[in-house]
Parts: C-alpha cells; sequence; structure tokens
C-alpha cells in the first residue's frame, strides 16, 4: 500500500501570509483523511484537488485553536457541497464532542437559512463524532521511506518544523528556531 501525505499548512498561531494553518492529507488504500483543520484548510485541500465531500474522515489531535480554527468550514463545505446527505466522521480527543456542538450552535442560523433559501438542500450537517482516549500515530524511518509519497505541491513554501520560511519576511520566534536535516523535510519538485 502506498501513502500519499500532502502538508496543507504547517503554520503555528502566529499569521504568516506564506503558511496556511497546522493540516495534513493522508491518501492511501481508498481512504482520504483530513487530520486537523488549521487557518485555510477548505483552500488548501482545493489547491490540492480534493473537496471536502472526497473525505472519509478528519482527525483532530489535540484542541489547540491553531488545529482546528477552520472545523467550522470543514463541516460547512462537506455538508453543503454534498448532493445528499453523506456523514463526515471526525475523530477527537475528549473535548472534541462539545467542541463540535459549539460549532453546530454557531452555525444554526446559517444552517437554517441554508435549509430554508436553498431546495436542493433539505438535511442538516451530518456528523458523527467519535472521542479517542489517545490520539497516536507514526511512521517508523523504513516503513516511511517505502510506503509514504511526501507532498509539498499545495504549499511552495514549505519548511520543516519550526525553520525559518525564506519565503517569509516574518521570522519564526526564538525559542523554536532549529535547523532540520532530514531527507524526508525536504521538498521535492
Amino acid at each position: 500500500m502506498t501513502l500519499t501525505i500532502t502538508l496543507l499548512g504547517t503554520g503555528n498561531p502566529i499569521p504568516d501570509a506564506n503558511r496556511a494553518g497546522p493540516s495534513t492529507l493522508i491518501q492511501g488504500a481508498g481512504t482520504t483523511l483530513l487530520v486537523d483543520c488549521g487557518r485555510g484548510v477548505v483552500m488548501r485541500l482545493a489547491a490540492a484537488g480534493v473537496m471536502p465531500p472526497a473525505l472519509d474522515a478528519l482527525l483532530i489531535t489535540h484542541l489547540h485553536s491553531d488545529h482546528l480554527t477552520d472545523l467550522n468550514d470543514i463541516i460547512t463545505s462537506h455538508w453543503v457541497l454534498t448532493m445528499a446527505p453523506t456523514t463526515l466522521r471526525i475523530y477527537g480527543p475528549p473535548g472534541i464532542r462539545e467542541v463540535v456542538d459549539a460549532i453546530l450552535a454557531s452555525l444554526r442560523f446559517d444552517i437554517s437559512y441554508r435549509i430554508a433559501h436553498h431546495q436542493d438542500l433539505t438535511w442538516e450537517p451530518q456528523l458523527d463524532v467519535i472521542e479517542l482516549a489517545a490520539v497516536v500515530g507514526y511512521f517508523s524511518d523504513a516503513t516511511a521511506s517505502r510506503s509514504a509519497t511526501l507532498s509539498t505541491t499545495p504549499s511552495a513554501s514549505f519548511m520543516c518544523g519550526a525553520e525559518d520560511n525564506p519565503r517569509s519576511s516574518t521570522p519564526r520566534p526564538g525559542p523554536t528556531r532549529r535547523r532540520c536535516a532530514a531527507e524526508a523535510c525536504r521538498p521535492t519538485t
């Protein structure tokens, strides 16, 4: 099995015009998984050629704001772009259900308006929220090099971890500055 991993955003809470918020697209074995949904994720998905209805599931790794700022956009886009009621599965740590419920509450006027004014949209967002005791996943170096393709297509400004972005005029803050020499972190052309 081959996995394609696309870094849609590698930013942090500090706004940077050259970086979207944290989000990773994983595709393989007929499954499309989005990990986190930071700022700008729907636009980055579109740049990668994947629209929200194509997502089989969404995994929120933790409840920091920069990892879920655009969860409302994923929920709304998944809902309005489907042709029939389609369930979006959302996996996350304890508390994700409360976060999703709050987002749905904030969208209630929009949901009501769209259902009242769009004849082809007669259902509310269909969500299946699963809280996990622990959100853990990793690739060993050997496994990743054999079975995963690292794609940076949507983000020409990809850099690893907290490394400075040479295309940005805004350097990253001091304590997180470090260099990553791993071959897997370098973009391919």
